[in-house]
């Protein structure tokens, strides 16, 4: 505590006039709508901040354990549950109109290996463990993990006989291959299917996936490779996770251009309102 305490001082020393310069006028007139929603992980080795050389307003950020967004669930009597991501994705995507969502994994990651620990493991011993593993076993179910983990089973065989995944992201199915030099570890091969399966859980969404086939927003993936500091981008040209540095930047930049249509009207994001107060957003 000491060091973010101490950090607060230094802040208040040198930086905090800059932020009050920026921000004393805007904050009066405008509202603050970032263009993009950054999805990542909780751990504490994850700065989207820091990595992407970002300033405050640039864009809203959702950290959870995991990088994951629950799968919109429009089936009567089972709307899709509560959850602040859920709550996120209206307030970024429906109200303050985002045009780009990115979903960002990282390699080494403790809580998809605690998801597959749990899920592997063939017996618990103590209670205190059987608690810690219904709480996870929860998560998985609600958050869409239980598809990655179904999805990553068979990743040895399909990687070494160069067989593609296949995630539906927007309206076109994408054909990806994960690690096809099969270099990788079991679980930060987890980590980057993870991420294209929660770029799939949000086009479940009716309004998010309107909004991405009109052009009006942008849906991408991100992995940072936590022991090399570096960063990939998920291709859809390439069908893959590809580095971003110098010889791909422009390639990259020229991918995450919109094409801009007329607005269209707020949908749902997989609610269904009681009978006694109306029909269901569409």
């Amino acid at each position: 505590m000491e060091k973010i305490l101490r950090g607060i001082l230094k802040y208040k020393a040198n930086a905090q006039g800059n932020f009050l310069v920026r921000w004393a006028n805007k904050a009066e007139k405008l509202p603050v709508k970032p263009p993009i929603l950054f999805v990542s992980c909780i751990d504490s080795r994850i700065l989207p901040t820091h990595f992407c050389q970002t300033s405050p307003g640039d864009m809203f950020i959702l950290r959870n354990a995991g990088n994951v967004l629950p799968r919109a669930n429009y089936s009567e009597g089972e709307p899709t549950q509560l959850s602040c991501e859920v709550v996120a994705l209206e307030i970024t995507c429906n109200r303050s109109k985002v045009e780009h969502v990115v979903i960002c994994g990282h390699s080494d990651c403790q809580a998809l290996y605690a998801a597959y620990k749990h899920y592997t493991e063939e017996e618990e011993t103590s209670a205190p463990l059987k608690r810690v593993s219904e709480i996870i076993h929860g998560w998985c179910r609600t958050h869409g993990v239980e598809a990655s983990l179904n999805k990553v089973q068979d990743t040895s065989n399909r990687t070494s006989k160069g067989a593609a995944f296949k995630f539906n992201i927007g309206s076109t199915p994408q054909e990806v291959f994960i690690d096809p030099k099969n270099e990788m570890a079991l679980l930060d091969k987890l980590s980057q299917v993870n991420v294209l399966q929660q770029l799939e859980h949000l086009s479940s969404y009716r309004s998010i996936s309107k909004r991405v086939d009109s052009g009006q927003l942008s849906v991408h993936g991100m992995w940072y490779d936590v022991s090399e500091d570096k960063i990939y981008w998920f291709s859809r040209q390439r069908k893959g996770f590809i580095e971003i540095c110098a010889d791909t930047i422009e390639e990259i930049i020229a991918s995450c251009k919109r094409t801009v249509r007329p607005e269209e009207e707020q949908g749902d994001l997989g609610f269904k309102k009681p009978e006694s107060v109306g029909t269901a957003i569409e």
